[in-house]
């Protein structure tokens, strides 16, 4: 379902205006007529007229890229391992705790970072050679 247009923090401070001034009758129907949807005036009502502040962003990270290259030396160190092991390793067990699963997407991300940088820096030489040779050097 799409999502209805942003209200702005004039228009709830209206309606809810409206509602206490009159009832709510005729807040709902400035509602509808400035384009929102009732369950919209209702949220406006139950709020007070106030905006909620949206968190922006996602989480922060539980490691910082320095704990996840000290996991990574402890993979490259003992690669049969499972991951569970390597949490398990005195060298992370004073980091938060995460769980498997968190350490998998990690690696992936890192894994994923690595091939793109990888990709570049092999076309970025491809290029320097197919410039030399043009040059004849």
């Amino acid at each position: 379902m799409p999502r209805g247009k942003p209200v702005t923090k004039r228009d709830a401070q209206l309606i809810y205006s409206m509602c206490k001034q009159f009832n709510h009758s005729v807040g709902l129907a400035l509602c509808l007529k400035m384009g929102y949807v009732e369950r919209t005036y209702w949220r406006i009502v139950a709020a007070k007229g106030k905006l909620p502040h949206k968190k922006k962003g996602g989480r922060k990270p539980k490691w910082e890229k320095e704990q996840i290259d000290i996991i990574e030396d402890v993979i490259d160190e003992d690669p049969l391992s499972t991951l569970q092991e390597a949490l398990d390793n005195p060298a992370v067990v004073e980091f938060p705790r995460i769980s498997v699963a968190t350490l998998s997407r990690y690696l992936n991300v890192r894994l994923i970072t690595y091939k793109r940088a990888s990709r570049e820096q092999g076309g970025q030489f491809s290029t320097v050679r197919w410039i030399l040779a043009q040059n004849g050097e």
